[in-house]
């Protein structure tokens, strides 16, 4: 069987498709190519959302294996992503080798005043 990709108007076999639960037919409109693509397209144009949303995750989500270290201590994620992209600017991110957002203050929620960008063995290093 074949199916229609949207992005790159090619018919291709189903198997070159990704699969998603809340179409139809199971399968997502773009073939695993193009999907990849965009992907990779949108994270080289937007890094910082990544690291948002990877805290919004650790203080929202009760299914995020770190949620008990963060939203079930009570840290709250204030930042959205006029902050996020003004710390990742101010802190040049696009010269460190692997940037992690760092709470200051450990005890703190994740709020501009209490937020920064460090290498991420830096990070790592302080739990200790």
């Amino acid at each position: 069987m074949e199916k229609y990709c949207s992005k790159c108007k090619q018919s291709l076999e189903i198997g070159y498709f990704c699969q998603d639960k809340s179409r139809k037919d199971r399968l997502d409109c773009w073939c695993k190519e193009c999907r990849n693509n965009y992907s990779f397209q949108y994270r080289k144009k937007y890094p910082w959302r990544r690291c948002l949303e990877g805290a919004k995750q650790r203080c929202n989500n009760p299914k995020s294996n770190d949620y008990h270290c963060y939203g079930g201590k009570g840290i709250k994620c204030f930042l959205n992503e006029k902050d996020i992209k003004f710390l990742w600017e101010r802190d040049k991110v696009y010269l460190l080798t692997r940037p992690s957002l760092d709470r200051i203050d450990s005890n703190k929620n994740y709020c501009l005043e209490n937020c920064q960008f460090i290498e991420w063995l830096v990070n790592v290093q302080k739990r200790v």
